[in-house]
C-alpha cells in the first residue's frame, strides 16, 4: 500500500482510512469475525505495526516540527535533573536500579 500520487501531508490520513476500510472489511468475514471484536481490534493493530514499520518513516516525516521536538528533548533533559521515582505515581515494589537503568536508557534512546 503506497499511494504514489498522496501528498507526504495527507499520508497520515490515507493510512488511517485504509486501516478503517481494513478493518470494516475483516468484520464483515466470517473467518475475520469469529475472533470477535477483540480480535479483529488484535489484527488491526498487527495490520497498522507491520504498514507503518514500512511507511513509518514517511508518515512521521509529514507531520514532523523539529522546533517542537527540541522544545520537547530540553524539557526532558530539565525534568531528568530533579525528577525521582518518589515522584511519579510508581508502586514501590516496582522500584529498582535494573528497571531505572532500562527506564533511562529508554528516555536516552528517544533523544
Amino acid at each position: 500500500f503506497v499511494r504514489h500520487d498522496c501528498a507526504p501531508a495527507d499520508l497520515p490520513g490515507a493510512c488511517r482510512s485504509f486501516f478503517d476500510a481494513a478493518e470494516a472489511h475483516m468484520e464483515q468475514r466470517d473467518e475475520w469475525r469469529e475472533l470477535g471484536p477483540r480480535g479483529v481490534a488484535s489484527a488491526r493493530t498487527g495490520l497498522e505495526t507491520y504498514v507503518l514499520s514500512k511507511l513509518g518513516d514517511r508518515c512521521f516525516d509529514a507531520v514532523r516540527d523539529d522546533a517542537a521536538d527540541a522544545a520537547l528533548r530540553q524539557r526532558c533533559r530539565a525534568l531528568a535533573t530533579f525528577v525521582e521515582p518518589t515522584h511519579l505515581d510508581v508502586k514501590p515494589g516496582l522500584v529498582n536500579e535494573v528497571v531505572l537503568g532500562v527506564a533511562g536508557d529508554e528516555l536516552r534512546r528517544g533523544d
